[in-house]
């Protein structure tokens, strides 16, 4: 995810709880340990993520309260449910986008497999922290028309993008 948004922006620091050894990652940071910037640091305009699932109500939380301008995660879209979820997070942050994706997005731990397949369905959901700072949040909800990730997708996507990380960790499940 960083290596295009470097393409578009000035300042992209991408960080991980692991260090991959990936050229596209700068640190190893554990989110969910980080109160502020990572030491040295400005505060982040955006923070820009697809979370782990288990986690990402923790992640949306934390970052809200890190980014200057907002916050964008890339989730699951059953990520919306759960009257839980509801009352801990959007009863008090309330979204200004949830951008539902028409098609499915082949998600594969640790590369990017554009022929790849899957039956779980991705939306963006978006937060712009001028809302939280002034209650104003009103949820926009759109899709993402079909076939806009093959109209993005470059001829040298699949070289920068299509491998696993060699040395990228296992995890076990619940982690």
């Amino acid at each position: 995810m960083a290596a295009p948004l470097r393409e578009y922006f000035l300042d992209v620091v991408a960080s991980d709880v692991f260090a991959y050894g990936s050229e596209h990652q700068d640190d190893a940071i554990d989110f969910l340990g980080a109160i502020s910037a990572p030491a040295g640091r400005r505060r982040p305009d955006w923070i820009i993520t697809n979370p782990p699932f288990k986690v990402a109500e923790a992640f949306a939380l934390n970052a809200l309260t890190i980014a200057t301008e907002g916050v964008a995660l890339l989730v699951r879209t059953s990520w919306l449910e759960g009257a839980g979820r509801y009352e801990r997070l959007f009863a008090h942050h309330r979204p200004a986008m949830v951008a539902q994706f028409v098609e499915r997005l082949p998600m594969h731990r640790g590369r990017w497999e554009p022929n790849g397949s899957t039956a779980t369905s991705y939306l963006w959901v978006v937060w712009l922290t001028s809302d939280e700072i002034d209650g104003s949040a009103t949820t926009e909800f759109v899709h993402i028309p079909p076939g806009r990730r093959k109209a993005l997708t470059r001829p040298d996507d699949v070289p920068r993008f299509g491998a696993a990380p060699a040395d990228a960790p296992l995890l076990m499940a619940g982690e």
